[in-house]
């Protein structure tokens, strides 16, 4: 029963924690009640079950509860950064999607902040709400507007205007 308490424990933080992050409270706050009860409550129900016909005919010993703690604390712990890969901020899906490493803004005016030298600026959401703009130095290059870029988001980042889409066409984006 302890077991199945802490995996109920354990479950309710990471899935809390995955679906703050990935803004669904925002978009879908039934959908979000749903999973933050649910998910944690058949995790520890199967757990509880599993455990009652595993440890039947022999009890748990200190050790184990202690091994099945630690294990429970590394996964709730993770649950984090692994939603922050999945969901991450506007910046990191820009490098991922267009600017970073062997994409097609790389070796651009419009490349990544974390580039060196540093050949634009960022800024999100200044021209409205879920918009990011990637402003070159070079002064002759015009701005790039990108939609969909809030943190969390799933949806691809895409031009805002069609300046920004022939941009980005020209790069073969």
């Amino acid at each position: 029963m302890t077991l199945a308490i802490g995996v109920l424990v354990a479950a309710l933080n990471a899935t809390t924690m995955v679906l703050v992050r990935s803004q669904v409270l925002h978009d879908d706050p039934a959908t979000a009640r749903a999973v933050i009860i649910g998910v944690p409550l058949i995790v520890s129900a199967a757990t509880f079950a599993v455990a009652k016909v595993a440890f039947a005919r022999r009890p748990v010993r200190w050790q184990q509860a202690a091994v099945a703690t630690v294990v429970l604390a590394g996964l709730t712990l993770s649950a984090g950064p692994v939603s922050e890969h999945f969901y991450p901020d506007p910046m990191t899906r820009y490098a991922r999607e267009l600017s970073g490493p062997g994409e097609c803004l790389h070796v651009s005016p419009y490349a990544s902040e974390e580039g060196f030298p540093r050949s634009s600026r960022i800024t999100v959401d200044d021209p409205g709400p879920g918009q990011m703009t990637i402003t070159p130095v070079d002064e002759k290059a015009p701005p790039l507007r990108l939609d969909h870029a809030v943190r969390g988001g799933t949806r691809p980042l895409t031009p805002a205007d069609d300046g920004s889409a022939s941009i980005l066409t020209s790069y073969g984006c």
